[in-house]
């Protein structure tokens, strides 16, 4: 059984059987994905179980698919690109959603780079994405990934993408595909 599982089972066990019925546990990752009541105070262990599911199932990097419950509201979020500065979440959702074509991007956490404490949530990780334009632009990234958490509820306040490669050596390595 998961953290998340173990986690969620006390949290939310009497309104989700007045809602919902009896879940397995495996099920508990999926519906906190789809959850708009906000997980507050989540431990250490729960909220990484989270962000290894947003990542692995949903790819959250680029589809924005993501457990919102585990966000501030007003949480901002900033790509390696620094041209634009910070977005609220819901101007990030819409620009990942446009912007990329989720069935030719990957992305992965990887190993053991994962920590989340009672202030961050940081990994390193390595994503190919190709871009829903005319000409199909493929760029590979890696890089940190370093959310800020709020000290009292726990949420996320802030999301920020930290690239290895400056624009320039992004630009040179982009693959087209016609």
């Amino acid at each position: 059984v998961s953290l998340v599982a173990m986690g969620l089972t006390d949290v939310l066990s009497s309104r989700l059987d007045e809602q919902i019925g009896t879940l397995p546990p495996s099920d508990f990752k999926a519906l906190a994905a789809h959850r708009t009541e906000k997980l507050r105070n989540l431990s250490n262990e729960e909220l990484a179980e989270i962000i290894i599911s947003d990542s692995r199932e949903r790819q959250f990097l680029y589809t924005a698919d993501m457990t919102r419950s585990i966000y501030d509201e007003n949480a901002l979020f900033k790509d390696g690109s620094n041209i634009d500065g910070s977005y609220p979440m819901n101007a990030w959702i819409r620009g990942c959603k446009l912007l990329f074509d989720t069935n030719q991007s990957h992305c992965k956490i990887l190993e053991h780079t994962l920590t989340v404490t009672k202030r961050t949530v940081k990994f390193r990780f390595a994503e190919t994405l190709t871009f829903n334009t005319v000409l199909r632009p493929r760029v590979y990234l890696t890089g940190n990934v370093v959310m800020e958490r709020d000290e009292k509820s726990g949420l996320i306040v802030s999301y920020e993408e930290r690239w290895d490669q400056d624009m320039n050596e992004i630009f040179r390595r982009t693959k087209f595909s016609v």
